[in-house]
């Protein structure tokens, strides 16, 4: 009978924390990927020419097409938000999996669905506070 070494068992020593973390951080992850592609998907379904002939573009009055606005707004105002709301999601779903109140899955959807609203109106204060 061979004695197997706990220093190189592959399995969790702690209760499956490490494991637990991993789970919270995919399930984070997939939430803000499904809302992603939603946005993709939105965005081009919008027209790709301005319908009142006005110039395409940016600068001299000309304004981009709907798309093309969508795209620049996801570029530069979505990524970060999504990169903010992923943290905080990450750290809220890892704080209540290690109190024990929930299943990685649960928490990492509960964490999202407080971080993503929490992060979209806090955008909405700074820059109505002229921060950005």
């Amino acid at each position: 009978m061979a004695m197997k070494s706990r220093a190189l068992s592959t399995a969790p020593q702690h209760g499956g924390r490490p494991r637990s973390a991993a789970i919270v951080l995919g399930t984070v992850i997939g939430w803000h990927a499904a809302a992603a592609a939603g946005y993709v998907i939105w965005a081009l379904t919008l027209p790709a020419h301005n319908s009142d002939g006005v110039c395409e573009g940016l600068g001299w009055g000309c304004t981009p097409p709907p798309r093309d606005g969508a795209f620049l707004l996801g570029v530069f105002v979505g990524v970060p938000l999504v990169m903010i709301s992923t943290v905080i999601a990450m750290a809220m779903g890892t704080w209540l999996v290690l109190r024990r109140r929930t299943t990685p899955v649960w928490a990492g959807t509960a964490a999202t669905l407080v971080a993503v609203p929490a992060t979209v109106v806090g955008a909405f204060v700074l820059y109505g506070a002229n921060v950005f």
